[in-house]
């Protein structure tokens, strides 16, 4: 939950970085954005090894990783004064599978009633190259290329992962109701 209000303090910081340019914005911005990411690491490395996983918890945790991510992938996209941005690509590609799982999510909901999140093996590695391509940028260091296809490829094979087993959901609540109402929240 602690990313959730992490988020529009480096947004706000790396707002006020490109309207002034002073490099303290900057590497305050840096700093949140790396507290972010440890704290995903140990909410998860702490909800797995206590086991305290919570319903809520399997909800707001990639919802956080998402507005996190976005925004400092769409950020980091625009014209700044660094060493280093990344291409309107890959922001176009990042923001474009978070929609698309969000959509999907929306219409298994609908139909089914029940949203169960279950990332796989690609999702949470798409996740952490798209934290360190963020870092990498951030950091200026060499070769930036390299991280940003990786976490580019990464994006797209955990896309086409989740197209499938979005289908695989949508076919299997179909085949339950046969007579096509919706099965979501005060029609089950």
């Amino acid at each position: 939950v602690l990313r959730l209000f992490l988020v529009p303090a480096f947004i706000a910081l790396m707002l006020r970085f490109r309207a002034t340019a002073d490099q303290n914005f900057y590497l305050a911005s840096l700093a949140v954005f790396a507290i972010a990411a440890v704290t995903d690491a140990l909410d998860g490395f702490i909800a797995r090894t206590r086991k305290m996983k919570t319903e809520l918890g399997s909800f707001l945790d990639p919802l956080a990783d998402k507005f996190l991510i976005s925004s400092a992938t769409i950020i980091l996209c625009l014209r700044l004064p660094l060493p280093q941005t990344l291409p309107s690509w890959y922001g176009v590609l990042v923001i474009s599978r978070d929609v698309l799982i969000l959509t999907g999510v929306s219409v298994i909901y609908m139909m089914t009633g029940d949203i169960t999140i279950k990332p796989s093996i690609a999702s949470k590695i798409t996740t952490f190259l798209q934290i360190v391509t963020v870092l990498w940028v951030m950091l200026a260091f060499r070769r930036p290329e390299i991280i940003w296809h990786a976490s580019a490829a990464f994006t797209v094979i955990s896309a086409v992962g989740y197209i499938l087993e979005g289908g695989r959901k949508i076919n299997a609540a179909s085949e339950a109701n046969p007579g096509g109402q919706p099965q979501g929240p005060g029609n089950g």
